[in-house]
């Protein structure tokens, strides 16, 4: 007897999404805003982005998810306790944070395909790899970087968010990539 999945929601996946798609806005609608209030907000997503990874076991490779994590958290402390000397490092930060987080989600796009299909999976590599070269400029081109950082990282937070609302809405927790 074939049993079926049952759909469930993923509040965590939809919180999550909310609050980097919020962030992005915010990111996009000031991009001239103070650098230090960036610094500041980029910090405390990195924290609960990084707390994310260790909270909730997605798939993908478990060393991976803790190393992303922990760099996420690091990230996001060090934008805190000195947002000036960090909103000069943002982007080679902001670069290390998007490389890492996007080769993370490429990792488990094999558990991605097996559980949520194959639309979800093509969604998942174009965000991860806009999100690897969105990463490698702010790496090469740090000043370029510098005046468009508002820009870039509004560009990484939407298509996370977007990335996690999407898990929410396709969550099942038979077939959770957790496992």
């Amino acid at each position: 007897m074939e049993t079926q999945s049952r759909k469930h929601f993923g509040w965590g996946y939809l919180i999550l999404g909310i609050l980097l798609v919020i962030t992005s806005l915010i990111a996009f609608r000031n991009p001239f805003s103070d650098i230090l209030a960036l610094a500041l907000l980029f910090g405390i997503m990195a924290i609960l982005s990084g707390t994310w990874l260790f909270v909730n076991n997605d798939g993908g490779h478990a060393v991976l998810r803790i190393i992303a994590g922990i760099l996420d958290i690091l990230i996001g402390i060090a934008l805190l306790i000195n947002p000036w000397a960090s909103a000069l490092a943002m982007p080679v930060l902001f670069a290390v944070w998007f490389i890492i987080s996007s080769v993370y989600g490429i990792t488990r796009l094999i558990r991605v395909k097996q559980y949520y299909g194959t639309g979800h999976f093509w969604f998942a590599i174009v965000i991860n790899v806009l999100c690897v070269i969105a990463g490698v400029l702010l790496l090469f081109h740090p000043l370029v970087s510098l005046l468009t950082i508002s820009f870039l990282a509004g560009f990484y937070f939407m298509m996370a968010g977007f990335e996690s609302i999407v898990y929410a809405f396709s969550y099942t927790r038979d077939n959770d990539i957790t496992t």
